[in-house]
């Protein structure tokens, strides 16, 4: 059997490691006691709009209540999402997709990322399961900012595709001005930006990027989230959502984004 978690032989649906970070040591279903839900097509231009998967995919509230994940409406502990709609290619492989590439962060370029699943509803459809890193264990919700935020960028103030307006450098300009560990925080940065250019993650915008405060009031970066290989489902986007530099590209950099 293998692990529905980090994809290991065990000998139940949850290795120990993946069953005691995702839900407390208890094993649990992989199997969900619920269809999945409809989610209604999308009729965008996505090219013209720079809509990003991320942003399309629908995302459901779970809690864990004797045994089983649950929908809830509040104090949720797990976001649930399934494979979504839209004009991509393979959109049937999303929700896999996401689950081994947050594995491929983790296990082989050492990028942080919270714990996941890929588990399956009634009708057998897939969905990714990931466990919130934003509540605490009483339930209430940790001051979180992205780096849209940060740079007090929004859409009525610099239009609809205002998540890509910064650039990689400029980001890592925002962490050495605004967070107390700024060497470590760039180290982190730069990771995540060669892992999303090496697994072609096209949808690694500032949104998807933020900072968290913890116990002792200092910001750091949150775990990675919303990664993918965005090649598989839209072909031609760009190789980085952001401009690597702010500025003095060559040639060879403007043909090849290398």
């Amino acid at each position: 059997m293998t692990c529905h978690g980090c994809l290991q032989e065990s000998t139940e649906a949850f290795c120990r490691a993946c069953a005691q970070s995702l839900f407390q040591g208890q094993q649990v279903a992989p199997t969900l006691p619920f269809n999945s839900p409809m989610v209604p097509a999308l009729a965008h231009d996505w090219h013209a709009f720079k809509i990003s998967l991320s942003g399309v995919q629908p995302k459901y509230a779970l809690q864990l209540a004797n045994g089983a994940l649950v929908p809830t409406q509040s104090q949720a502990a797990f976001m649930l999402k399934p494979n979504p709609p839209g004009p991509f290619q393979l959109p049937d492989q999303v929700a896999a997709n996401e689950h081994l590439t947050m594995l491929v962060a983790r296990q082989v370029f050492g990028v942080v990322t919270p714990p996941g699943a890929l588990l399956y509803f009634n009708n057998g459809a897939p969905a990714y399961l990931v466990k919130r890193f934003d509540h605490l264990a009483s339930g209430l919700k940790t001051l979180q900012e992205d780096f849209a935020q940060l740079a007090q960028i929004s859409a009525p103030t610099h239009g609809p595709t205002y998540k890509y307006d910064l650039s990689y450098e400029a980001l890592g300009q925002l962490m050495r001005r605004l967070l107390p560990e700024p060497q470590k925080a760039l180290k982190h940065l730069f990771r995540r930006v060669v892992f999303n250019y090496a697994l072609g993650n096209g949808d690694a915008h500032m949104k998807n990027f933020a900072v968290q405060m913890h116990a002792n009031g200092q910001y750091r970066l949150t775990p990675a989230y919303d990664l993918l290989c965005t090649k598989l489902h839209t072909p031609f986007e760009h190789d980085l959502a952001l401009d690597l530099l702010e500025g003095n590209f060559t040639p060879a950099y403007l043909a090849h984004g290398f």
